[in-house]
């Protein structure tokens, strides 16, 4: 079976993408042996770490980068650590292995976990402090029943997490791009970071079903008509159960746009696994979607605060919706 993408792109243009699943043994490598896209380093010895194009610690140990330095690869790891704390959960639910295994999510008085018992890891959930009448609830009417998760609150800085996604879009972009994205590329390379942005968008949505298939995936987008009032390039990042939309930030590209509120553009997803061309497809809705600023540089709160699994009697289904996190005091 093989992760195929699909999407509504109207204003926009398929320019490259790539994909890969647990059960695919074989490696793929983007870029080519050359300077370091990101710093222009050159030399076989600052080359010597096998970098990955989607952090390891989001499950990806299928695609790597030919072009990514030593230098570039342990700058970006910091980076790397702040998406991995906002996906933790998601990991924990979907099975998804980071470097340590699959990880645990666990803070006040909540701990889920994963504990192997044959080829099917067993979920595990502890709950100490809460109510349960505001964790259980039932539909009789619809026979329908609704169980609650609380979530710990794990703070990460959303600049980090941003550059993260950038990261990865610049690292599968071709060669004949990479100057128009100079700016976005020194950005990412500052370890000071002192630029000033009021927003820096995220669309983030999650698949309904509870235990989706272990794959990553990268598309860019282009757009089409070159003074459309929409970003000149979309990257869109699947990582098991979550996919991310952001856009990436031109030198000179996008100066014609107007002022465009968040979730302006916005792109359907999904992504169909298959097998042999006549076998059944499964197909992987990503719903649910949160617009998310990641400009702040600070620790801040994470995104969600708890996620309820339904359970239809009448049509025997079941999924989860996550609930976002209500903004606190500063």
């Amino acid at each position: 079976m093989r992760p195929r993408v699909t999407h509504d792109i109207d204003r926009y243009e398929l320019i490259t993408e790539i994909a890969a699943s647990h059960f695919q043994r074989k490696k793929v490598f983007v870029g080519s042996n050359g300077p370091c896209r990101y710093c222009g380093a050159r030399g076989r010895k600052k080359f010597a770490t096998k970098a990955h194009l989607i952090p390891e610690a989001l499950g990806n140990n299928g695609i790597f980068c030919r072009d990514e330095c030593d230098s570039c690869n342990q700058l970006f790891a910091k980076y790397d650590d702040a998406i991995a704390k906002v996906l933790r959960c998601f990991h924990t639910l979907g099975s998804i292995k980071g470097k340590r295994g699959i990880p645990r999510t666990e803070g006040e008085g909540v701990l889920i976990e994963r504990r192997d018992s044959g080829e099917t890891p067993n979920l595990t959930t502890h709950v100490d402090g809460y109510d349960h009448k505001d964790l259980l609830a039932f539909d009789p009417a619809r026979k329908l029943f609704r169980m609650r998760t609380p979530l710990p609150n794990v703070r990460f800085r959303p600049r980090h997490a941003y550059k993260a996604l950038a990261k990865i879009g610049i690292g599968l972009l071709p060669a004949n791009e990479l100057n128009h994205f100079s700016r976005l590329i020194n950005w990412l390379l500052d370890p000071n970071d002192n630029e000033k942005f009021h927003v820096l968008e995220v669309s983030m949505r999650h698949s309904v079903v509870a235990n989706p298939p272990r794959i990553v995936q990268c598309t860019l987008l282009r757009r089409v008509a070159p003074n459309d009032n929409c970003p000149y390039m979309l990257a869109l990042i699947t990582v098991g159960a979550i996919h991310f939309q952001i856009d990436l930030m031109t030198d000179r590209m996008d100066e014609h746009l107007k002022f465009c509120t968040m979730g302006e553009v916005n792109i359907n997803w999904s992504i169909k696994l298959s097998g042999e061309p006549d076998s059944n497809q499964i197909t992987i809705e990503y719903a649910d979607r949160h617009l998310l600023n990641w400009a702040p540089n600070s620790l801040e709160d994470s995104p969600f605060s708890s996620f309820d699994t339904y359970f239809d009697a009448r049509r025997n289904i079941a999924w989860m919706k996550f609930n976002a996190r209500e903004a606190g005091p500063k």
